[in-house]
């Protein structure tokens, strides 16, 4: 006997209820208990269904798991979903003038070339005093020059050796022409003039003479003057008293506003011209 057969009998016997029962009560009950057993139908269906979505969601994950064990993603860090298997075209870049375009995947970089920097040449502006002092300095006065000295005689002048003889030795009475030795110099023009009475009355310089005042060739004359101002002259030449030596003189020759070539002579000395 199934549930309804019994749910009927049991109603049907009204008796054995202390209240009234209506006389459709048996058919509400059936139609309810019949609820109620379609409804656990429709749950048992369900969690079935739920079932077997987890087993396949279990199936689907460990063919993914095996999957990547074969090879692994290009790019581990970064995860993209696409959504679409039209590929994004790149972009095109037009780089500037003198840039260079480098392109990496769908990414275009542009790198720019720095523009040439040109050196800057620095001009430094000549000094008043002219050209920089010789590198290997001999001291011009105020007594003499490379061994030699104002007053000295023929013979100990001549027995230092660093004289010879000019191509034209003298130069009037009683007077003689000398080049620095090594240093030769046209015939009649001398480097060093001896007198037989007063010996040497003149010493001219040599490119590597520097005066103790600091005058040499090369250096303007605004700097001589300004250097031996109780002297006179020209802007051709420029005599000068000798400082520390009363007996003799400067006389600086110019050319183009810088001291060209330097003498050092005895004050009313012979033989000078």
């Amino acid at each position: 006997m199934n549930l309804e057969d019994e749910l009927s009998k049991l109603f049907a016997d009204k008796a054995a209820f202390d209240v009234p029962v209506a006389d459709d009560a048996a058919d509400t009950v059936v139609r309810g208990a019949r609820r109620i057993r379609r409804r656990r139908r429709l749950a048992a269906g369900g969690a079935g269904a739920l079932t077997l979505a987890a087993v396949i969601g279990v199936g689907v994950a460990a063919a993914g798991v095996g999957g990547a064990t074969g090879s692994p993603p290009a790019n581990p860090s970064l995860s993209v979903v696409s959504t679409s298997s039209r590929p994004t075209p790149s972009k095109v870049v037009v780089p500037p003038a003198g840039g260079t375009t480098v392109a990496s995947g769908t990414l275009t970089r542009t790198a720019q070339t720095r523009p040439h920097t040109k050196h800057r040449t620095t001009t430094t502006e000549p000094t008043s005093t002219g050209s920089p002092p010789p590198g290997n300095p001999v001291p011009f006065g105020p007594a003499g020059f490379d061994g030699l000295t104002l007053g000295m005689t023929q013979e100990e002048a001549e027995s230092t050796g660093t004289i010879t003889p000019n191509l034209q030795p003298d130069s009037g009475p009683d007077c003689h022409g000398y080049d620095y030795t090594d240093f030769p110099r046209p015939a009649g023009e001398y480097s060093v003039i001896l007198s037989g009475g007063g010996g040497i009355t003149r010493l001219t310089s040599l490119t590597n003479a520097v005066t103790p005042e600091g005058i040499y060739a090369g250096v303007g004359i605004e700097k001589v003057h300004t250097t031996y101002p109780e002297g006179s002259g020209s802007d051709a030449e420029w005599t000068a008293p000798v400082p520390g030596n009363p007996q003799a003189q400067y006389e600086f020759l110019f050319d183009g506003g810088r001291v060209v070539l330097m003498r050092l002579e005895l004050t009313g000395g012979s033989c000078l011209s």
